[in-house]
């Protein structure tokens, strides 16, 4: 059974979101460029179980020798890929907004259809069937129609049965980048978190990073009184992931300062971090720091349960 636990969770219990990444539209759809002017000076990424909210500064510098002029790029905004059916039943955070320089922008969506690293938009259309499969989840009619077009599993419900494609939604819009001005950019939007059942040491065991050994208790320093963690026996808990490494795509190679905040929702959440260790702000809020950041994994954060 934890072997099953483990596979659910990792093939559909997390949401991964991502970083602004610089790109172009290729043949494909959209893809990442690097950009040779544009740096990414700061970004704040403040995460709670609700809520994920990520500011940048952005700033264009064309060189001495180069004319000054304002760019323009395209800035794309990945999220996960959607698995749809009895195990997959993925949702998507409806609610992503975009602010530049604290105005709202009107930005597009491409929609894809993927089996495996595989772009079967077409296929799937051709077949008369919804690229988003979440519309197969919601409808039994469709659902049965892509079973007859081979794109949902047909167990003549004997077994649980799954859409056999997923769907990648990404946001993108064109943003101006004056020379040497500050561009300041701002995401925001509702979270979907993985649900893992059961003492996740298996969780803390897939990366080095993980700012505590959850076998043991630990106390830190906060406004310069002691305090410890709850009881080290995990129960289980929440966990989202977030595409850092398209942070590269920018001139310098990463982010300037980054700054990730957690916040919990009550001081017997036990928070993980799969970046480094986090410095306690106060008994809800914790931070971690870099400078000339050049991401080289992406972020898996853990919101558990505790006795």
């Amino acid at each position: 059974m934890k072997s099953l636990i483990l596979f659910v969770s990792l093939a559909f219990g997390s949401i991964s979101l991502a970083n602004d990444g610089y790109s172009a539209i290729g043949a494909g759809g959209i893809v990442f460029n690097k950009s040779s002017s544009i740096d990414m000076k700061n970004e704040v990424l403040t995460i709670s179980e609700n809520n994920v909210n990520v500011k940048y500064e952005f700033i264009h510098r064309p060189g001495a020798a180069a004319v000054k002029k304002t760019e323009k790029a395209l800035i794309a905004f990945p999220m996960p890929e959607m698995t749809c059916g009895y195990w997959g039943k993925a949702k998507m955070p409806d609610d992503f907004s975009v602010l530049v320089d604290g105005k709202k922008v009107n930005f597009k969506k491409e929609v894809k259809a993927l089996k495996g690293e595989e772009d079967v938009t077409e296929q799937v259309k051709k077949a008369g069937l919804p690229v988003d499969c979440r519309e197969l989840d919601q409808n039994k009619e469709l659902f049965k129609k892509a079973q007859k077009a081979k794109w949902a599993e047909d167990f003549q419900g004997a077994d649980p049965e799954d859409v056999l494609y997923s769907t990648q939604v990404t946001y993108y819009w064109e943003q101006e980048f004056p020379a040497d001005k500050i561009v300041n950019i701002e995401h925001s939007y509702t979270p979907v978190l993985g649900v893992d059942s059961g003492h996740p040491s298996w969780f803390f065991n897939l990366a080095p990073h993980w700012d505590r050994n959850p076998n043991v208790k630990w106390t830190t320093r906060v406004n310069g009184k002691d305090f410890e963690y709850p009881s080290s026996d995990v129960l289980g808990g929440k966990s989202l992931n977030y595409v850092l490494t398209t942070a590269k795509t920018w001139s310098m190679g990463g982010v300037t300062n980054f700054k990730l905040i957690i916040k919990r929702k009550t001081p017997e959440t036990f928070v993980g971090s799969s970046l480094g260790p986090l410095v306690a702000v106060d008994k809800n809020t914790f931070e971690y720091r870099a400078v000339n950041y050049a991401p080289d994994r992406d972020l898996t954060i853990f919101f558990g349960k505790s006795k």
